[in-house]
């Protein structure tokens, strides 16, 4: 505030309502009528193009308060454009930068969407608790409590190990009822094969393999290559590196789906058994037959909910009412428990209660 009331000439030249702002070498002006009942912004031009910015510049009620807010967000703005990130930013950045190594892709990108969020929603204000509580309750407000919990999770952990201790303080989780797991009956399967297999035979054959074995369609499948695929030993391997769980780890080839795969004898090892279209050496994109499936879907008018992914839920439940042994499920899905995969079919609403509507006494 001192910086702004002693310099406040520096910083600005009039011209009616109109004021620009200088900082890193850059400049932006603020719109600022004498009456308060309109709304103030700031305003640039990029590419030819005028951009017009409020950030929280409206929530001062004087015109003072407001002239602070202003100049706040116009030295962010202007750092933006010149490239130049507070220090708690490039802390931020420094701190992704080091541990992208150990990460998984996905989890890098997982983390720089909620640095970036955090970052853009402050709008140049200084991170604290005060702001932190301040935009956990906007992202309370705004998403699914799961992604505030994952959001909150790994704000601790940044902000334990680059020492912003308190930061988080006071921002608790919140309960997240998560959404059932969406599977496909038998007469949408049917429907669903009948269109499938004949208009795209490589996507039914990467259903079937989902289906069968469990194999994440985004994160495992797409990479897997034909020596991992154990013919002789009626196996699947999934290298630590490929899978979810970071662990070496096998999966049995069920009898329908070994039978689709006598092609594997003419293939490589190191040829991968979904391939990229442009470049055969390189192996399918990970959304690729997401979004294929994702067109059969929407033309059979499927709404929500369900995803390439309901075919491993849909496999598991039909394993389960044809009588598959609980634990052979849960290798074959690769939980750690019985009791993960017990609370995974009764997320499904899977539950053996044949005997109970069959003997249930009538009245």
């Amino acid at each position: 505030m001192a910086l702004f009331l002693t310099d406040l000439r520096q910083r600005f030249t009039m011209s009616g309502e109109k004021k620009v702002f200088a900082f890193y070498g850059h400049t932006v002006s603020v719109y600022a009528p004498k009456d308060l009942t309109k709304k103030w912004f700031l305003f640039w031009i990029t590419n030819g193009k005028r951009i017009r910015k409020y950030g929280n510049i409206n929530s001062g009620v004087t015109a003072e308060e407001r002239w602070l807010l202003a100049e706040r967000y116009a030295q962010e703005v202007c750092a933006q454009l010149v490239g130049t990130k507070s220090a708690t930013q490039q802390l931020f950045d420094d701190y992704i930068e080091a541990k992208q190594i150990e990460w998984r892709k996905s989890t890098t990108v997982n983390v720089k969407g909620i640095v970036g969020k955090l970052f853009e929603w402050l709008e140049g204000r200084q991170l604290n608790n005060e702001t932190a509580q301040a935009f956990f309750f906007h992202i309370k407000q705004t998403r699914h409590p799961s992604t505030y919990n994952n959001y909150r999770v790994w704000m601790r952990k940044i902000a334990t190990e680059t020492k912003l201790f308190g930061l988080m303080a006071g921002i608790d989780a919140v309960k997240a009822v998560k959404t059932p797991k969406r599977y496909f009956q038998p007469h949408q399967i049917a429907k669903l094969k009948a269109r499938i297999s004949q208009e795209d035979p490589e996507l039914w054959l990467y259903i079937e393999f989902v289906f069968y074995c469990f194999l994440r369609p985004s994160r495992e499948l797409p990479r897997l290559q034909a020596g991992e695929v154990m013919m002789d030993e009626r196996k699947i391997f999934v290298p630590a590196e490929k899978s979810k769980n970071n662990k070496n780890q096998y999966i049995s080839i069920p009898d329908p789906l070994f039978e689709r795969l006598e092609f594997m004898y003419d293939l490589s090892p190191a040829d991968y058994v979904f391939r990229s279209k442009r470049d055969a050496s390189k192996p399918i994109g990970r959304n690729e037959m997401n979004k294929r499936h994702a067109v059969f879907l929407k033309s059979l008018n499927f709404g929500t909910g369900y995803s390439i992914y309901s075919w491993k839920h849909t496999g598991a439940v039909m394993a389960t009412k044809a009588g598959v042994n609980l634990k052979e499920l849960q290798m074959q899905l690769r939980h750690h428990s019985l009791d993960q995969t017990d609370q995974y079919l009764r997320q499904m609403g899977v539950q053996d209660m044949g005997d109970f509507m069959k003997r249930f006494p009538s009245l």
